[in-house]
């Protein structure tokens, strides 16, 4: 095999393999192999670029992107999602003044997102409304730290629009869906330090396998604050056996854990999920929920948010049966396309 089939994405790989079995036209950018283009048997051409490819619509697709319309639409048909506020920047607002002076009146402001966590209570969580991968995204428990992640996001994360949300209790769980299907599904789980009695929280950070810049994450804004509420610093002697939350997240992008729940999901959550699928006018989708246990039939679920983009990249590698099974994903979007 050579090394640059070796760097291909799984995706692009499958494609591969597929357009030559069915000898079918396609193109492969030669230098990073990353992107390309396969022909369906109507003469369409469908474009990918890594796991990224047009099995849904653009409308759709850029609806999920927008986490307050997204919530808007999927509460509007029924389905459980958290309390939510969308507020603003003050110099969004000021241009918004500008351009559009009745939209401006319209917009709610930091002081609006304060007033909406002490009406719905703390904890909150504050992100960008338009961000993902869990860049972004801060736990607070005061005032104060809705101030502090509210610059942060306009400042080092460069969004204007900002979207608060009430925590829902409960595990946290990608469910992949395609059509009528689920093909996949895992729990999540934040990043945690296990205490030794004897070693600093930074020297265990420090000492873990992961694989990232340290230094960049131990002065990371939503891992500090997320200490702080935790009562905890990165010169404490964590107790033995103690665990702590780097992240308030889960997102396996910010090194979040993961356990394979696809053969243990209920049958009423695979309808929802579906269901909230077709709602949006997905073909394929990562719905993200909180419930209790995902196993179980009496539990609700909630909603957090709908990927229509499911990157898959750390699940494929988690166990040879998650791979397995991204492999079959891969194989019938390409079957799907194929008939377009």
């Amino acid at each position: 095999m050579s090394n640059k089939l070796l760097h291909t994405p799984l995706m692009v790989k499958t494609f591969i393999r597929l357009c030559e079995e069915h000898n079918i036209e396609f193109h492969i950018e030669p230098e990073y192999r990353y992107a390309g283009y396969f022909v369906s048997l109507s003469g369409k051409r469908h474009f990918f670029k890594n796991t990224r490819i047009d099995i849904n619509g653009n409308g759709s697709s850029y609806i999920t992107t927008d986490k307050d319309f997204c919530s808007y639409f999927l509460r509007r048909e029924g389905f459980k999602v958290p309390n939510s506020l969308i507020f603003f920047s003050t110099s969004y607002y000021h241009e918004m003044c500008r351009k559009n002076p009745e939209l401006a009146h319209k917009l709610m402001q930091i002081e609006d997102a304060l007033q909406f966590a002490k009406n719905h209570g703390f904890p909150v969580f504050v992100k960008p409304n338009t961000g993902s991968q869990g860049l972004g995204v801060y736990k607070a428990t005061t005032c104060d730290q809705i101030r502090e992640a509210y610059d942060a996001i306009i400042n080092n994360h460069r969004y204007q629009q900002i979207l608060i949300q009430s925590e829902v209790e409960g595990k946290d769980y990608r469910v992949v869906v395609l059509k009528d299907e689920v093909i996949c599904a895992y729990k999540r789980m934040p990043f945690c330090v296990i205490g030794n009695g004897i070693d600093s929280l930074k020297d265990i950070f420090y000492a873990s396998p992961i694989k990232c810049n340290k230094y960049e994450v131990e002065n990371d804004t939503r891992l500090n604050t997320h200490l702080k509420n935790q009562h905890v610093d990165w010169h404490d002697i964590i107790e033995k056996g103690r665990s702590i939350e780097l992240f308030a997240n889960a997102n396996l992008s910010t090194f979040g854990q993961m356990e394979d729940v696809t053969d243990r999901v209920a049958k009423n959550i695979q309808s929802l999920c579906i269901d909230a699928t077709h709602c949006l006018g997905l073909t394929l989708a990562g719905v993200d929920i909180i419930t209790d246990d995902i196993a179980n039939p009496d539990c609700e679920a909630t909603i957090l948010e709908v990927n229509s983009s499911p990157s898959t990249s750390f699940y494929q590698r988690f166990e040879e049966t998650s791979f397995q099974r991204t492999t079959i994903l891969y194989e019938k979007i390409f079957n799907i396309l194929l008939h377009r």
